[in-house]
């Protein structure tokens, strides 16, 4: 929620709505609670869609997610993890225990892999513009920084124009 805080702040006429599973505990402007599958709002109603370490939490519903994006925006932003095997699984969850703690947000059993990630969006018909891969999110951190590897973050830039 804070990053389309942090958006509308900077772009001038920049309109945003926060969606979540979860109650609005935190008191956010512009936030409503949804189903987790049907996006509440009418067709192209948004240019961009965000998806910020979100989609791992429920990746039965991944594909789900990504459709109903699809429909009700013109770009898809996401900013999630890649997995490489039982370490990085190891570690991401670790790191999304402690992130989570206290919230009642479920730990994934697995995480997107690059060959995943990209089957994923050909199926569904989005074209990627740009990958920001990998991502130092803990430059400062010695211990983060070499624990949570910058090859597990990325951030990835989607168009949901017809693309099949």
């Amino acid at each position: 929620m804070s990053i389309s805080k942090s958006l509308a702040v900077k772009i001038k006429d920049c309109h945003y709505t926060c969606i979540d599973i979860y109650p609005n505990r935190n008191n956010w402007v512009n936030y409503q609670q949804f189903d987790g599958n049907t996006i509440p709002f009418g067709d192209k109603t948004y240019d961009i869609a965000i998806f910020s370490d979100v989609l791992h939490h429920d990746f039965s519903n991944i594909e789900s997610l990504l459709t109903e994006a699809r429909r009700v925006a013109k770009y898809i932003i996401i900013k999630d993890h890649f997995e490489y095997g039982f370490f990085s699984r190891k570690v991401l969850q670790i790191a999304d225990f402690i992130g989570n703690y206290g919230y009642g947000v479920s730990i994934p059993n697995r995480y997107l892999s690059q060959d995943y990630y990209k089957d994923l969006i050909d199926k569904l018909g989005l074209l990627e513009l740009n990958r920001t891969w990998p991502i130092n999110l803990y430059p400062n951190s010695l211990i983060a920084g070499v624990i949570i590897k910058k090859e597990f973050q990325f951030i990835s830039i989607l168009s949901t124009e017809n693309h099949t």
